[in-house]
């Protein structure tokens, strides 16, 4: 198995279009556990979350080592020339593009002899946290 390293995996998300890319590692997010599950019985998250999420990543690949978190822009937030284009439009549009990145990086990943998924079923937020790419706000 050839070795990836982390700029192997952030130059083929860049030429993805990735603006931003993370690692962290797959410890259980045990606290945010806690406050979800709270979320969720209080009725204070969508009814969407039902669905199970998994605070320790390694229920769903034990052999994992890390966890790469990217992300992407979209217009109108940024650049401000649409305002109303980024809210509905560039936000589906930016997570249907990040569903085909995770594919190819999936694929690339197992070309090179490892294991991955295109799992979003962990606390993506928290991850993004871990990995130093965002600050966990009220709404954010």
């Amino acid at each position: 198995m050839k070795g990836l390293e982390p700029d192997d995996i952030r130059d083929f998300l860049r030429r993805e279009g990735v603006d931003l890319v993370g690692f962290t590692s797959v410890a259980a997010f045990d606290d945010w556990d806690g406050v979800f599950r709270s979320r969720l019985a209080d009725g204070t998250l969508p009814s969407r979350y039902g669905q199970e999420l998994y605070s320790d990543p390694r229920r769903l690949l034990p052999e994992a080592r890390s966890i790469i978190v990217f992300g992407l822009s979209y217009p109108g937030f940024a650049g401000g020339d649409e305002p109303g284009y980024a809210s509905v439009c560039g936000v589906a549009r930016a997570r249907k593009r990040a569903k085909e990145i995770a594919a190819s990086m999936v694929s690339f990943m197992r070309e090179e002899g490892h294991q991955a998924l295109e799992e979003s079923n962990i606390p993506l937020k928290a991850a993004a946290v871990r990995a130093g790419m965002m600050a966990q706000r009220k709404n954010t």
